[in-house]
């Protein structure tokens, strides 16, 4: 393989993976009562995710406030109050945001609550194998160019 075909080969490589920490799904919601919602989210890349909910206590604190992850099959996380969970996604789908809120009556405001969820990509999916890291495949494609511009000069 040729030198530029190679570099290229790895820039299209490593473009196609979201990068860790990107955020897949993210909204803000107004809750009124009890309240309770699904959102589809639609996961791209295999892997470690983490969901976060957000009470953001206005205009008053949410009395009850849940979420769970879950497939079309099966429940892969839940959280009985505001803040963080991580889930593994085995594959590229479509996954569900189930979020259960209840709001006190508060003042001119009635019930209402306001609330944030948001989903990151944390890591790729585990692997059986114990994995290079990414700098082997950096260093050892760095030093296939250099031989290959030294045998150039030699010819």
């Amino acid at each position: 393989m040729k030198p530029k075909a190679l570099i290229l080969a790895l820039i299209i490589g490593a473009t196609s993976w979201p990068a860790l920490g990107a955020v897949v799904y993210e909204d803000v919601m107004f809750v009124e009562g009890r309240d309770y919602f699904s959102k589809p989210i639609e996961i791209e890349t295999p892997g470690t995710y983490e969901a976060v909910l957000t009470d953001l206590e206005f205009p008053a604190p949410l009395e009850t406030l849940g979420m769970a992850v879950s497939s079309a099959t099966q429940t892969l996380g839940t959280l009985y109050d505001a803040g963080s969970l991580d889930f593994l996604a085995e594959t590229a789908g479509t996954y569900y945001l189930s979020v259960f809120a209840e709001t006190a009556s508060w003042g001119d405001f009635g019930s209402l609550g306001l609330i944030g969820i948001k989903v990151s990509h944390l890591s790729g999916i585990p692997l059986s194998a114990v994995p290079l890291p990414g700098a082997f495949w950096l260093f050892s494609s760095a030093l296939g160019v250099l031989a290959g511009a030294a045998r150039r000069r030699h010819h």
